[in-house]
């Protein structure tokens, strides 16, 4: 039986990605499952297969969405991939300063934070859009994967990752076609730039051909082993730790990325809702909070803004200054019941630093 952990891909649009965060559903002929582009799959606990969702599991069309530009084209990375890394990084970071102090958001939520944490309290009002995203980076992304680290893991790692391509910041240069240089796609100048500056540095560039092509269940190992000087696995560059220019080119690149999916993504959700809109891009945290979003998929990211239960809804329903829609905001992610999203609003909450985290 399929449960609220199972986490699910749809084809509503080619590039969404909608995780299912409640209710169960029948199950029939349980069999071994293939992951193929463009069609639905699953993640599952068990190996089950999960079919005749209930309707209020489906997602119907968002107008608009078929115009989306994608700068990084298809997923950023696999949901539980994602998920190992980002885990696994969190165990490794070295390279951040540890706050002292309150925060800049008031309110209960149903996570407990810790306050001192690194980053803590780090997320307030005034920050420009490279900030923003240098905490995404710094606190909340996962670090360096590559094809070729996936040797000598063991059995259940090679096998999250298996779908999985070389990775920074959630960012998958296979499985996301990130340069447009696969399936006749079109070129992607961000991209090619972003990877071109990760090959240069990395010790990974000779790779580049079969990196930005083949995903981890058919890499090559004996041809094309780790590469000892290199990246180690779940490595972070910082700015401590990485040349200037090159960080810089990577920061830059990412952040145009990031900005023009979530511009995109509210222009489809929010152009009857000005003022819901303005107020997001006109306050950091919440501005934020949409970008985290975009890493759900379009899917996601509209069921969130609904006008039936998602921001929309608050909004008109009395948490219409940024402090209250924030708070708001994460325990309405927390209701997802989702590991990944979990992780997310804690460390959100921590870099806003949220004081008061009564259970609710």
């Amino acid at each position: 039986m399929a449960t609220q952990s199972d986490i699910l891909t749809f084809n509503v649009q080619t590039k969404d990605v909608f995780i299912l965060v409640s209710g169960t559903t029948s199950i029939t002929n349980p069999k071994k499952y293939t992951i193929i582009p463009n069609d639905v799959y699953i993640y599952p606990n068990s190996g089950d297969i999960v079919e005749n969702l209930d309707p209020q599991f489906t997602e119907s069309n968002f107008d608009g969405q078929e115009e989306l530009p994608v700068l990084f084209n298809g997923e950023i990375i696999p949901q539980e991939a994602a998920i190992q890394l980002i885990n696994e990084s969190n165990k490794n970071r070295q390279d951040v300063n540890v706050m002292s102090g309150g925060g800049s958001v008031i309110g209960v939520i149903g996570i407990q934070t810790t306050p001192r944490s690194p980053g803590w309290g780090k997320l307030k009002s005034g920050l420009t859009d490279e900030n923003l995203l240098t905490l995404m980076v710094d606190y909340i992304e996962g670090g360096y994967y590559h094809q070729s680290h996936a040797k000598g893991l063991n059995n259940n790692s090679q096998y999250i990752m298996k779908d999985s391509g070389e990775t920074l910041w959630g960012v998958d240069r296979c499985a996301g076609n990130t340069e447009g240089l696969q399936h006749n796609s079109t070129k992607n100048t961000l991209g090619i730039k972003f990877w071109s500056t990760i090959d240069k540095i990395s010790g990974y560039g000779g790779y580049a051909d079969f990196s930005r092509s083949i995903k981890t269940s058919a890499w090559n190992y004996d041809a094309h082993p780790v590469i000892q000087k290199g990246w180690p696995r779940l490595y972070l560059p910082t700015k401590r730790n990485t040349n200037t220019n090159d960080y810089n080119i990577m920061l830059s690149t990412f952040t145009q990325y990031a900005l023009s999916q979530m511009n995109s993504m509210l222009n489809s959700n929010f152009n009857s809702y000005k003022d819901l809109k303005s107020l997001i891009l006109n306050d950091s945290r919440l501005k934020f909070l949409w970008l985290r979003a975009t890493w759900n998929g379009t899917g996601w990211f509209s069921k969130f803004a609904s006008n039936k239960t998602g921001v929309i809804w608050a909004y008109h329903n009395g948490y219409n200054t940024p402090d209250s829609l924030i708070i708001w905001d994460l325990n309405h992610r927390l209701s997802f019941h989702n590991d990944l999203i979990t992780h997310d609003v804690k460390r959100i909450a921590e870099l806003l630093g949220v004081t008061n985290t009564q259970a609710i």
